[in-house]
């Protein structure tokens, strides 16, 4: 049965693979420098340190360095300019929010130096198993892709790989939909990724904005993903059908 609040509502079946929430700065060198200040505030709960690889190209204090919680679920990164918190089984906005206003306040706390940011942004990560239909990619099963594009572009698609970058209500919507081959799986199982990012952008922004923005940016992402999604698969989501 649907919760009578649809904004509360937790899929059971959910496709939801990872939630991110980033606050970005310009660099702080105090971050880089005493970032083991911050992990000390939230040591017992985010035990383990995932430090990033080197990659060509990048420096390495832009990469996040990850603290990871007990159960594996949970991560905070932290880099040069960068605030983020993700968990990859979704409790629900609800107790999502309420740590990661947690881990910020304390990360504030740290270093309050910090007061103009450059972007608050929420993303969703969907991953979609399917099963082909004479070697197509069934999308209309899942999506209403017409939502984002003509209908005719993923009408009998064997393969694709779209980005979409909006300005919208003072910020920049970046949805990517595309196939995928989910690695976990044994065997391999193809997927539709469809990836939500919506960040709010500006020269007004203070790290004191980070609720409002979230919660904007949540529901401007829960709606377009109601949207999307079909009423079949939306059915399957909530365990009413196989």
């Amino acid at each position: 049965m649907a919760t009578k609040d649809p904004d509360l509502e937790v899929y059971p079946n959910s496709p939801l693979t990872d939630v991110v929430c980033e606050i970005r700065f310009p660099g702080e060198l105090e971050v880089e420098c005493n970032r083991h200040v911050f992990w000390d505030k939230i040591r017992t709960d985010y035990p383990s340190i995932l430090v990033p690889y080197a990659e060509p190209g990048k420096s390495p204090a832009l990469s996040h360095y990850r603290f990871r919680h007990a159960d594996g679920n949970r991560h905070v990164s932290v880099a040069l300019n960068s605030l983020a918190f993700s968990e990859t089984k979704y409790s629900g906005h609800v107790s999502y929010i309420e740590e990661f206003a947690r881990i910020a306040d304390i990360f504030h706390a740290c270093f309050s130096k910090i007061d103009s940011v450059s972007r608050i942004g929420w993303r969703y990560i969907n991953v979609i198993p399917y099963t082909r239909e004479s070697g197509q990619v069934p999308v209309s099963q899942f999506l209403n892709a017409s939502v984002l594009l003509a209908e005719e572009t993923l009408k009998a698609p064997k393969v694709f790989d779209i980005r979409i970058e909006s300005a919208i209500d003072e910020g920049t919507v970046i949805v990517r939909l595309a196939t995928i081959t989910r690695k976990d799986d044994t065997p391999s199982q193809e997927a539709i990724l469809l990836d939500i990012d919506f960040g709010y952008e500006g020269k007004s922004l203070h790290f004191r904005d980070y609720k409002k923005c979230i919660d904007r940016a949540r529901r401007h992402n829960r709606g377009l993903f109601e949207k999307l999604i079909t009423d079949r698969y939306r059915q399957y989501l909530r365990g009413e059908t196989l």
